[in-house]
């Protein structure tokens, strides 16, 4: 396996960048594959349980090491603000959806395959097929561009693997063997059991991470790696307290990240940050590979398929696809409805039918899930389990390969995309077939500053003629807007002006306000603009005075350009008279964190001495700004909120 990692990870992103068909998680899925092949070939050459502890998936080690680290590092670097301001929307697809879908798998399959598998099968089967896979998608979707598009198909993922292993749990606790034992009363507890488990896992994984943020803020550490290990080791009790106590731990874990990014993360100096975000971030992409390989490997395990029933794969298959088609449309299009009727950033057409398109595909979860409830020990030789088993790797197989092909083209049709820009992890993929970890960037020099843009395109001509450009226009909506309420830009003594992020098209808010040196750009594309005046230590010396003027005169000259038109100025913050129940929400909870919270966990709004939130967002959230001789590098894309 470690072989095998060792080839993904070098060969793994050039094969997804080489060609339009395939992600690095198809990649790795493929090497599973044919390195599967290759063993049941040569299966002469290994003793029987040799090979089969090669090719079997093990879902005891899947739950215990290869899941929490994921989970972790998604809630470490989710989008706060977008997640929270549409958590609605999150959860009608995450558990509305997840129910809806695990209703009609579960009910179809009783209607058409009642002679073969049993109540109690169709309601396993049902729990394990709603679980969904949206990597593919994620690595198509360009989260600065579409941040709320980004948030709603990152957001239903993690929720929805939650309830569903959440509702598997709760099916094998009840034992379900007939319909007849399905009344009402036992559906209304089964719902209430899922409520009580949901907020006492959310309540549980909040204490832990702000326990975590006060033993940062309180206790000193001598060395990167203790602030990093308490970090780890927090998060991966919450999740290990959470199975303990019969509680989800992924959901336990996933808050604890999102209380460990919000609060702790401005309690510990830069470098343990950025240590601790890439560190994370290595833990999961291994993760994530382990996991596609398996499946590839597990899918040509000989003894499963000598006990199955080939005919019953394929009549399974094509019901399951069909349902899984049908369950997707059945929820994705009253909740999008829904979140359209009552909010105030809305969700186009073609954006609706990527989160029905990111949801068709089901991955890893499922495939521990199969084993889990069916054949814990993988081991099984009987010909009914076999068949049910091997139905599901089918499923998740051609999920991945094939819907996953069709991901790439079809997501960059319905976003209006070039292929070649899509971003990958921290990473961007610039063209076909060249993947750059940061950006070079374009350099302009105008009054005396140096003005630099990690867009590729950026020129001289075009910063002058959108410089001098007319009244700004109002983004479309496959593009943000500027910060609302955003705070004026810091000075740090490394000769760091301002940064911005500003979309194509779109004259900045703080164009014609920034002093001689201090120019922000404005880009094809969302771009970070950086620009550097080599008088920083008088900037600094200038005080607070020139920054709450600046801050003042920027959200003076923003609120009649791009905002004007649209009561979501670009959804980084709700508009201040929006009447929107998460806007409310929004509020109350903005004066609850920084007048009760923040002052005793830490937080932007009060961070530590030696950690500001402004280091936070440069060095801690993947956007360190490095200097040597006015050179840049600046990485494009950033986990964290």
């Amino acid at each position: 396996m470690v072989a095998l990692m060792i080839v993904w990870s070098t060969l793994g992103h050039r094969f997804a960048a080489s060609t339009r068909f395939a992600g690095e998680g198809s990649a790795a899925c493929l090497l599973g594959l044919v390195v599967g092949l290759v063993l049941v070939v040569a299966r002469k050459l290994f003793h029987p349980e040799v090979l089969q502890s090669m090719l079997s998936f093990d879902p005891s080690s899947f739950f215990v090491f290869l899941l929490p680290p994921i989970i972790f590092y998604a809630g470490l670097s989710v989008k706060k603000k977008h997640f929270f301001r549409n958590f609605f929307t999150i959860g009608g697809y995450g558990i509305v959806g997840t129910y809806v879908c695990f209703a009609i798998i579960s009910t179809g399959l009783y209607l058409f395959l009642r002679s073969y598998l049993s109540f109690g099968d169709c309601l396993a089967l049902g729990a394990i097929l709603a679980a969904t896979d949206s990597v593919a998608a994620l690595q198509v979707i360009q989260q600065d561009r579409f941040p709320l598009l980004y948030s709603m198909v990152f957001g239903e993922g993690v929720i929805n693997d939650a309830t569903s292993i959440v509702i598997l749990g709760t099916i094998q606790k009840f034992g379900l063997d007939s319909s007849e034992a399905l009344t009402f009363g036992l559906v209304c507890v089964m719902l209430l059991d899922f409520l009580y488990l949901f907020i006492a896992s959310a309540l549980l994984g909040m204490v832990f991470g702000l326990v975590c943020a006060y033993c940062l803020r309180t206790f000193h550490f001598d060395h990167v790696s203790q602030e990093v290990a308490l970090i780890g080791m927090t998060a991966y009790l919450a999740y290990l307290a959470g199975d303990v106590f019969g509680l989800s731990g992924i959901l336990a874990i996933f808050v604890c990240a999102v209380a460990i990014s919000h609060y702790a993360l401005h309690n510990i100096s830069a470098e343990s940050r950025t240590t601790t975000i890439y560190a994370f971030h290595t833990l999961s992409y291994i993760s994530e590979g382990i996991i596609f390989v398996y499946c590839g490997l597990d899918a040509l395990d000989p003894l499963k398929w000598q006990n199955t029933d080939k005919r019953e794969v394929a009549w399974m298959f094509w019901i399951l696809l069909l349902l899984l088609v049908v369950s997707r449309a059945a929820f994705v299009l009253p909740v999008t409805y829904a979140h359209n009727r009552y909010s105030d950033n809305k969700l186009t057409m073609r954006e609706m039918g990527t989160i029905w398109w990111a949801g068709l595909m089901r991955g890893a979860v499922s495939v521990a899930l199969v084993y889990y409830f069916f054949d814990p020990h993988g081991i099984t030789n009987d010909p009914h389990l076999s068949t049910v088993i091997t139905t599901t790797l089918v499923v998740v197989l051609i999920s991945i390969l094939i819907f996953g092909a069709a991901t790439k083209p079809l997501l960059a049709y319905l976003m209006g995309t070039e292929e070649g820009g899509a971003q990958h992890g921290g990473a961007v993929e610039m063209t076909r077939g060249e993947r750059q970890e940061y950006a070079p960037l374009s350099v302009g020099e105008q009054g005396g500053g140096a003005v630099y843009s990690d867009d590729p395109h950026w020129s001289k001509r075009q910063a002058a003629g959108q410089h001098s450009a007319g009244p700004s226009q109002e983004p479309t909506d496959d593009e943000f807007g500027p910060m609302a309420g955003a705070g004026p830009a810091r000075v740090s003594s490394t000769g760091l002006a301002e940064v911005a992020i500003v979309p194509s098209g779109t004259a900045s808010p703080l164009g014609g306000m920034l002093g001689e040196g201090k120019t922000v750009a404005v880009a094809r594309r969302p771009s970070i603009q950086l620009s550097v005046d080599g008088r920083a230590s008088a900037a600094q010396q200038a005080g607070s005075s020139r920054s709450a003027a600046v801050g003042a005169q920027a959200h003076a000259q923003a609120a009649p350009g791009v905002g004007a038109g649209r009561a979501d100025s670009g959804g980084l913050e709700y508009a201040p008279d929006s009447r929107a129940v998460m806007a409310r929400i929004n509020r109350w909870w903005k004066r609850f964190d920084e007048g009760v919270m923040q002052p005793r966990f830490g937080g932007p709004a009060s961070a530590s001495p030696h950690g500001s939130s402004a280091n936070l967002q440069a060095a801690g959230a993947g956007s360190a700004v490095h200097r040597s001789n006015k050179s840049f590098s600046v990485p494009v894309s950033r986990p964290g909120g």
